[in-house]
């Protein structure tokens, strides 16, 4: 059965469903007039408006055609008790002070309740952005790993081609190969500037997705990619520069070999050519002691 509550004189009566809340406030000996009003009322005819009373928990019905007609202007929880069926449980004032605190608490309540939804909301984007971020992680990830592939790729070509014109003579193609190891020693580095870059890219990618920011991660996902793509064009520069300078060692290679090969010449004509020059001192010596006899 429904049970009214008169919090201001923390009464509690119960009642039949669709009891008249005058008549049952009349029985518990709470009054729903002040003043001159206890006297000069209409008895429940809904004609003077005076019985008026709020309702600040529970369930009613709506204002009736009586109630809108007498309460107009009058904002919610008031009601005229005279024209208010007890449905449910309800509790009931006339105490302006107990009304300020009891809309206090119901805003209060609104606004956790709102805080409440508000957070739901932020949680249940934030699990959504974090599974749109996935993938973007992923692709950072094998960014970050390419460019470093690509990066060793760079610092082994250039690493080649110092070995190869430390192993030139001097001359133009030494210096030829000179000149294009120091690009490859540079595109390495670029590729090593590069694979830092991707590497921080791939962790704002992770940070974004802990957020569940699918928008940053995709941002990052870029940016490393981005910095991948610059490792794999300083990769292939460095392999351009090393093939210059295999070029230049294959032309210099040939041209050390006739180097040697005309001194081991010049070396084998000097020995007949001075055989010839003793002889003939050998025979001057001898046609002068003859002379001499």
């Amino acid at each position: 059965m429904p049970v009214v509550h008169f919090i201001d004189v923390n009464r509690k009566v119960e009642c039949v469903p669709g009891a008249n809340l005058r008549e049952l406030a009349m029985e518990a000996s709470y009054s729903v007039y002040h003043g001159v009003r206890k006297l000069l009322n209409c008895h429940g005819e809904g004609l003077c408006g005076t019985c008026r009373v709020a309702v600040v928990a529970g369930r009613t019905m709506p204002r009736n055609e009586v109630e809108q007609k007498r309460l107009k202007g009058v904002p919610e929880p008031w009601r005229l008790a005279c024209q208010l069926e007890v449905l449910d449980n309800i509790t009931v004032t006339t105490n302006l002070g107990v009304i300020d605190r009891a809309a206090a608490e119901a805003q209060a309540r609104a606004d956790r309740a709102a805080r409440m939804r508000q957070v739901a909301i932020r949680e249940h984007e934030a699990a959504v952005g974090r599974k749109e971020a996935e993938s973007e992680v992923e692709a950072a990830d094998a960014d970050a790993k390419q460019a470093e592939v690509d990066s060793a790729k760079a610092g082994q070509e250039a690493k080649t081609a110092r070995g190869l014109v430390e192993n030139m003579p001097d001359g133009p193609a030494r210096d030829t190969a000179a000149e294009a190891a120091k690009k490859a020693h540079q595109a390495a580095s670029d590729a090593m500037h590069a694979v830092a870059d991707a590497k921080v890219a791939a962790h704002d990618a992770h940070v974004a997705q802990e957020k569940g920011d699918a928008k940053a991660a995709h941002a990052a996902e870029e940016q490393a990619r981005a910095a991948e793509q610059r490792a794999a064009k300083a990769e292939s520069v460095a392999a351009k520069h090393l093939a210059e300078v295999q070029e230049a060692a294959a032309k210099a290679g040939p041209a050390r070999a006739e180097v040697a090969s005309e001194a081991g010449a010049t070396a084998d004509g000097d020995k007949p050519a001075k055989a010839p020059a003793r002889t003939a001192a050998k025979s001057k010596t001898k046609t002068e002691t003859k002379t001499e006899e």
